[in-house]
């Protein structure tokens, strides 16, 4: 009962801990509007580790400063389903990003009543996005993954009682040789190793043509 006590006494003096916000350079595009405008947004960090970006940080409001639009006040809140593309660059000099259902590509597939912005993470045969939401309990961030293939009507969605192991198996069942590489996937370099599976699948579908 008392290490009960202990952990719940951490987890909320945790979530109570104030995050840093940085600001970064981005490049957006609002829905309705054929300009792409080049601003600073605010983030945060992961609380526990600082060269992570809090990609909760715009699940619901993206804060937007200093557009040098003059008809835009000093800090302007925009939520998701008023953008159609997000870019920038994280802590660590990765580019990101995001962008909103479309009537053509791969996200022409997913729900139209889903306003969020997803992570483009990988764009082919089998096309990888990522959904993120906040917990409405402890404003945790959630990640959801979607495999969308050209050949099937509808996004895989990763879900609770799925893996993306299992899918991938399902997916790239034409490609045997790529079931090693999808059985030795492991949490160290889960999302390179993903990424490198779909990229070879993209090779073999472009060689096989």
């Amino acid at each position: 009962m008392r290490f009960i006590f202990i952990a719940l006494t951490i987890l909320i003096s945790v979530s109570a801990f104030p995050q840093k916000i940085q600001k970064i350079d981005a490049i957006l595009l609002k829905k309705d509007s054929k300009d792409t405008l080049n601003v600073k947004i605010k983030v945060s960090a992961n609380l526990f580790d600082k060269t992570l970006l809090n990609e909760g940080s715009f699940c619901r409001n993206l804060i937007v400063i200093d557009t040098n639009d003059k008809t835009w006040p000093e800090e302007k809140w925009l939520k998701p389903k008023e953008l159609d593309y997000l870019e920038f660059i994280d802590f660590k000099g990765k580019t990101r990003i995001f962008v909103a259902r479309q009537d053509t590509g791969p996200l022409s597939k997913m729900d139209p009543l889903n306003k969020s912005l997803f992570e483009e993470l990988f764009v082919g045969e089998i096309s990888w996005y990522r959904q993120y939401s906040l917990n409405a309990y402890d404003s945790s961030t959630h990640e959801s993954d979607y495999f969308i293939k050209k050949d099937k009507k509808k996004p895989i969605f990763i879900h609770l009682f799925t893996s993306h192991k299992k899918q991938l198996l399902k997916l790239a069942k034409d490609m045997p040789k790529l079931e090693p590489m999808i059985q030795a996937l492991n949490n160290s370099d889960f999302d390179y190793d993903i990424l490198e599976i779909l990229k070879a699948y993209d090779d073999f579908k472009s060689n096989s043509i």
